[in-house]
């Protein structure tokens, strides 16, 4: 009888071992999978906190006179701000008598398509790298004042959207640039429908 009830003891034991060992193995796997979950989010967040920590192009460098005839006869120089501090929005305030408020509506690299086919890509259309970072904006409001020669950004045609990006050129200069646009679509946001480019604008540090 003993024997029986030792040979059964020593058979439960070693259920109760295997029991506890596959138990362990099941905590040590949910351990890991939290742990590399964890260390994913680690890393979207801090990709994402870069990302947000990139200043608002031309703000750092406030002032800017234009680069061409085109630029000097419509805006004349140029100066960009954050209104309430950090929290904006830009404002971008231009000596010939125009202002603009602007809502920012994403960033990315000038290689994308500015907004349909026929207008090519960020980069093409202001002339710089594809790896330049653009930021797109929704006009809050454009202020025309009289004293404007041509009206605004797009003349007498409202401005919609702006697409603005801070680059150096191959001999180093420092540029600002600003493409206008008047159509509802966010440029940049489709590649079929067209953003209808008004100007583009072109600016060195004053």
């Amino acid at each position: 009888m003993w024997k029986r009830f030792n040979a059964r003891f020593r058979c439960w034991l070693g259920a109760a071992a295997m029991i506890a060992a596959l138990g362990a193995c099941d905590v040590e796997k949910l351990r890991q999978d939290n742990q590399g979950e964890n260390t994913v989010q680690a890393q979207e967040a801090a990709a994402q906190q870069s990302r947000n920590a990139v200043p608002e192009p031309g703000t750092i460098r406030n002032f800017w006179r234009p680069a061409d005839a085109a630029t000097s006869r419509v805006t004349g120089k140029l100066t960009a701000s954050l209104e309430r501090g950090r929290s904006g929005p830009l404002a971008l305030a231009f000596v010939n008598g125009i202002t603009l408020r602007l809502e920012r509506l994403s960033k990315g690299n000038a290689g994308v398509l500015a907004g349909g086919p026929a207008q090519g890509s960020f980069a093409a259309m202001l002339r710089v790298e594809d790896d330049a970072l653009v930021f797109v904006y929704r006009v809050l409001s454009e202020d025309v004042e009289r004293v404007a020669p041509l009206g605004g950004l797009c003349g007498k045609t409202k401005t919609t959207h702006v697409a603005v990006v801070e680059a150096s050129t191959e001999d180093g200069v420092l540029t600002f640039k600003v493409a206008a646009f008047s159509g509802e679509a966010e440029p940049g946001a489709s590649e079929t429908v067209d953003a209808q480019l008004c100007a583009i604008y072109s600016f060195v540090l004053a």
